[in-house]
């Protein structure tokens, strides 16, 4: 029974890191990031340009809400693209040091 139960959480786990969800502390982090590169643009009309803030206050938080939230999805699907890039290229490995092992295992047979 535990046997069944230790497979069933390795493929749960195998699973979880193949999916596109990401964990909350992932979110976080990738919404921290994107806010930052979001607020840049702020810094830029404000003080480059010199457009008053306090007439174009709904503008600059609506464009900095909407691009945090659209490259939060970005940072998510570049992070699922690359997991599966890093898992076909150590497939190979993997799989060859498996051979390796069940060669091994024969030849003491």
């Amino acid at each position: 029974m535990s046997n069944q139960r230790s497979t069933s959480n390795d493929e749960d786990l195998l699973l979880q890191d193949f999916s596109r969800n990401v964990t909350t502390k992932s979110w976080v982090l990738f919404s921290g990031n994107a806010a930052v590169v979001s607020a840049i643009p702020l810094w830029l009309f404000w003080r480059i340009h010199q457009m008053d803030f306090s007439s174009y206050f709904i503008h600059f938080i609506i464009g900095t809400v909407v691009s945090t939230y659209f490259l939060n999805l970005a940072y998510q699907n570049m992070k699922f693209i690359l997991k599966h890039k890093i898992a076909q290229k150590r497939e190979e490995a993997v799989s060859r040091e498996i051979s390796k092992v069940f060669a091994s295992d024969r030849k003491y047979k």
